[in-house]
């Protein structure tokens, strides 16, 4: 693994970190926004 390579895996594990806490933060429930995108159908 190179350094880039490193270095893109740690900001998209840390991006994915930021969305979880924003969703604890507001208390979002699952599930809950997939009419507005279409997706309750699937």
């Amino acid at each position: 693994m190179t350094h880039q390579q490193a270095s893109d895996l740690t900001f998209r594990i840390m991006a994915i970190d930021v969305w979880n806490r924003i969703s604890v933060a507001a208390r979002t429930v699952p599930d809950s926004a997939d009419k507005v995108y279409g997706l309750d159908g699937l």
